[in-house]
């Protein structure tokens, strides 16, 4: 994975996680902090960051297989409307396409790569803001359920245009080398 994009999702996830984390110290804990020690509160976010996107990443993986099931089925309607001969189930996995994309298309990849950072963020964004509505609910209250629910809504719509996108990435890759062929 990119080590540049790693960092700014993490760095990210990790700075919005200190905020509730904060609300479980005392109010000046912070301001106790020299500047030279505030410095630490980097490396300190990179790794909680690591933390929220391994526990969006483990809360989310059941649902994120039904979006990527729904993405294929919607690109099977699709393919089936145009009177496409091409065979959808046949990239339900497409490990190859993928190792080339890697390998000979460095555009194509880093678009995917990009696209994955922000479904990363996303999903993050939704473990912070449940943490922050129960450290904060007192403050806003039901404006974080439809932050929530927006955040939700969000990850899943990039997480279903992102496959779609990357089969299709995977379908123009397979039948350049058919042609080719």
């Amino acid at each position: 994975m990119n080590l540049p994009g790693l960092l700014v999702e993490y760095l990210i996830n990790g700075c919005i996680a200190l905020l509730w984390l904060v609300s479980f110290t005392t109010p000046d804990a912070l301001e106790s902090f020299h500047n030279a020690e505030k410095i630490l509160l980097i490396p300190i976010a990179y790794v909680i960051g690591m933390f929220i996107d391994y526990i969006a990443w483990f809360l989310t993986k059941p649902i994120k297989k039904l979006i990527r099931n729904s993405a294929l089925n919607s690109l099977k309607k699709a393919f089936k409307e145009s009177n496409s001969s091409i065979d959808i189930n046949q990239y339900a996995y497409f490990w190859e396409e993928k190792v080339e994309i890697e390998k000979n298309y460095p555009d194509l990849n880093k678009e995917i790569r990009s696209r994955s950072s922000r479904d990363r963020v996303a999903r993050g964004t939704i473990i912070n803001l449940i943490a922050l509505s129960i450290c904060y609910w007192s403050m806003l209250s039901w404006i974080w359920i439809i932050l929530i629910g927006i955040s939700i809504l969000m990850w899943i719509r990039f997480e279903h245009y992102n496959r779609c996108f990357e089969i299709r990435a995977a379908i123009s890759i397979r039948t350049s080398k058919d042609h080719a062929d």
